[in-house]
């Protein structure tokens, strides 16, 4: 066995982790898949490329140390699919990340954002 040999992965273990993981991963996808309604076709192919991504992903780990050559066929499909998911996931992210769409946070908490009328605030402070 050589260094670059990827069985070691496929111990107990490791393959335990990787699989629960994977298995973690694909519920979040699905939970974005069958979340709220998405705006449009582009999102709603991405929710879906990152659920049957992930699918694929978990399936390939799960079936690799018994049937390698297949596993490595799904793989390709699993990577096609990763193509759309990884970054429509990451422009999803940086969207957020925004300061129009972050959330204010413990610091902010109770503060007013600027242009916010203080009726508006809820707090019994300024009524």
């Amino acid at each position: 066995m050589t260094s670059l040999d990827p069985r070691p992965f496929y111990r107990a273990g490791a393959l335990g982790a990787a699989l629960q993981l994977l298995a973690l991963v694909v519920l979040v996808a699905v939970g974005i898949a069958l979340g709220p309604r998405p705006e449009t076709a582009a999102e709603a192919f991405a929710a879906w490329s990152g659920l049957l991504g992930n699918g694929f992903d978990l399936v390939q780990h799960a079936i690799h140390p018994f049937m390698p050559a297949v596993a490595s066929a799904i793989a390709i499909g699993m990577g096609l699919l990763y193509l759309v998911w990884f970054p429509m996931l990451a422009w999803d992210f940086a969207r957020l990340a925004r300061v129009e769409h972050a959330p204010s946070g413990p610091r902010g908490a109770g503060t007013p954002s600027p242009g916010t009328p203080r009726a508006a605030t809820g707090s019994a402070r300024h009524r």
